[in-house]
C-alpha cells in the first residue's frame, strides 16, 4: 500500500508530465517560429504583431505630413521638414523591425535557458521526493528484518537453554 509521501510524489510526477504533453506542441510551434525568425527563414515583416504597429507607425507619420502640409508653406522648410519627416518613419521603422527581432532572441534565450531549467527542477524534486521514500523504505525493512534475527536469536537461545 503506497504512503502519503509516495501517492504525493507520484501526483507530481504526473501533474509534470501530463503539463509537459499537453504542451509539447505549443513548444514546437514556439521554437520552430523562433528558429525561423532567427535564421531569416521567416521575415519580421510577416510576423502578426508586425503590421498592427506598421499600421500605427504610418498613421502617425501620415498626420504629421499632412500638418506639415497644412502649416508650412511651399519652399525649402516644408520641403527639409518632409525629408526630416521621411527620416524619421524610416528609423521608426527599423526600430520596429530591431524590437521584434531583440523580441524573438529573449524568448529563444528565455525558452533555451529560462523554462528548461525551472522544469527539470521540478522533476528532480519529484525525482528526490521518491528517492528519500525509497530511503526510507530500505530503512523500515531493514530494522524489520532486523527485529526479526533478534527475535529469532533470543528464541533460539530460549530453545537452547541459554537464558534462565
Amino acid at each position: 500500500m503506497a504512503t502519503a509521501a509516495e501517492t504525493a510524489s507520484q501526483t507530481q510526477q504526473d501533474y509534470v508530465n501530463q503539463l509537459y504533453g499537453l504542451t509539447q506542441p505549443l513548444r514546437t510551434a514556439t521554437v520552430n517560429r523562433l528558429r525561423g525568425i532567427l535564421t531569416g527563414g521567416i521575415p519580421i515583416s510577416a510576423l502578426p504583431e508586425y503590421a498592427p504597429a506598421r499600421a500605427a507607425i504610418e498613421g502617425q507619420f501620415g498626420t504629421a505630413e499632412k500638418q506639415l502640409m497644412s502649416a508650412l508653406p511651399r519652399g525649402g522648410v516644408l520641403q527639409s521638414s518632409l525629408a526630416d519627416l521621411i527620416a524619421k518613419r524610416a528609423g521608426a521603422v527599423s526600430t520596429l523591425s530591431s524590437d521584434l527581432l531583440s523580441q524573438a532572441q529573449n524568448q529563444a534565450a528565455q525558452i533555451g535557458f529560462g523554462y528548461v531549467p525551472t522544469a527539470i527542477s521540478g522533476m528532480g524534486t519529484s525525482a528526490s521526493t521518491q528517492a528519500n521514500i525509497a530511503a526510507q523504505k530500505a530503512a523500515q525493512t531493514s530494522a524489520n528484518y532486523q527485529n526479526i534475527g533478534t527475535g529469532l536469536g533470543l528464541l533460539a537461545a530460549l530453545i537452547m537453554g541459554g537464558i534462565k
